[in-house]
C-alpha cells in the first residue's frame, strides 16, 4: 500500500519501502547512481561530488531507472540534474596514509539504507582501522573520488526527467 507521505511528495509506489527490509548484499558489479550537481560538466566532474560518511546513493538493484536518484524525501526534486553511474567495486578502496605517527587506514563501501519513500536509498561507509571514521582527510576522500572520475566504466547520465511510473 502506498505511503501517502511519499505520494504527497510525489515518489513512485515502486519506490517506497513498506515493510522491505535492508538488503546488505551487494556484488561488486553492482551499479550505484548519484545526483551530480546542475553546473556539471561546466565544472570538472572531480569538483563535482564527494564523497563522504553518509554521502546519498541508490541502488540500481531497487531502482527502474537510474533517473530515480532524481527524486529528493527532503527537498525540491533535482530535475534535470545530471547522474553518476558507478560500481560498487570503484568505491571499495582502501588507502593508508601515516598519522599521529601510526598507519591509518581508510576502507570505502557502501551501506543499504533505505528510507520510507525512497528504498534503493544507500550511505557511503567509511571506516578507519575498522571503526567508522567521524571524519575523513580530504587527501584520502580525493584520491577515491578521483579514481570514479578517472575510471572508464564510470558513466555520466544526462538529460533525464522525473520518472512518471
Amino acid at each position: 500500500m502506498a505511503d501517502p507521505a511519499c505520494v504527497e511528495l510525489g515518489i513512485p509506489e515502486r519506490l517506497h519501502r513498506e515493510d522491505r527490509e535492508p538488503d546488505p548484499q551487494f556484488e561488486p558489479s553492482e551499479v550505484l547512481y548519484r545526483c551530480l550537481p546542475k553546473t556539471f560538466p561546466q565544472t570538472e566532474l572531480k569538483a563535482s561530488f564527494r564523497l563522504t560518511q553518509d554521502e546519498s546513493v541508490n541502488r540500481r538493484k531497487y531502482s527502474k531507472y537510474p533517473a530515480d536518484v532524481l527524486f529528493h524525501i527532503k527537498g525540491t526534486h533535482r530535475v534535470g540534474h545530471p547522474i553518476l553511474a558507478f560500481e560498487v567495486r570503484q568505491l571499495r578502496q582502501q588507502l593508508s596514509r601515516r598519522e599521529n605517527n601510526e598507519d591509518a587506514i581508510y576502507s570505502f563501501d557502501v551501506c543499504h539504507k533505505p528510507e520510507d519513500c525512497m528504498y534503493p536509498h544507500c550511505a557511503v561507509e567509511v571506516r578507519r582501522n575498522g571503526q567508522l571514521a567521524d571524519s575523513v582527510p580530504g587527501v584520502i576522500r580525493k584520491q577515491v573520488r578521483d579514481s570514479i572520475a578517472d575510471s572508464e566504466e564510470k558513466q555520466i547520465l544526462f538529460n533525464h526527467s522525473l520518472p512518471e511510473d
